[in-house]
């Protein structure tokens, strides 16, 4: 996580748990705990730079996919 999200994350996560191996079939409580505090971080940025009027109005879930015959190679 960037430096700046522990201060506001919900909790500590032991810093191991960045570099354990994240290709296994089941993930640990705490590998779990971090997936989930790294996205709500994302989240909570993007709903700040939102607010912010830091985002480009065609940025996020809106955006249209461009067929694959059509995207530059």
């Amino acid at each position: 996580m960037n430096p700046v999200i522990p201060a506001a994350a919900p909790e500590k996560i032991a810093r191991g748990t960045k570099t354990s191996n994240w290709a296994a079939r089941e993930l640990s409580p705490s590998q779990i705990a971090y997936a989930a505090t790294d996205a709500w971080a994302c989240r909570e940025l993007f709903l700040r730079f939102k607010s912010l009027g830091l985002l480009r109005p065609d940025s996020g879930a809106a955006r249209k996919e461009i067929p694959r015959a059509q995207r530059p190679s």
